[in-house]
């Protein structure tokens, strides 16, 4: 899977429900709301729903960001 990436412009900008394969090389800190102080490598899965404006490319485009 190493890469792998995404060009949020080719998804659709409808509304919806997505996943996102996201693999960590290496330790990411989590924000203090969450319960463990960090994210240890490996892949995780992270599912949710687009329904707002710009739909599934709008919602990717943010959680493609570098500084997310």
């Amino acid at each position: 899977m190493s890469g792998w990436t995404v060009d949020a412009d080719l998804l659709p900008p409808l509304p919806g429900a997505y996943a996102l394969l996201v693999h960590v090389r290496k330790p990411v800190a989590l924000p203090p709301r969450c319960t463990s102080a960090e994210l240890p490598p490996g892949r995780y899965v992270y599912v949710g729903s687009a329904n707002g404006p710009g739909g599934i490319r709008a919602r990717c485009r943010r959680h493609l960001r570098a500084e997310k």
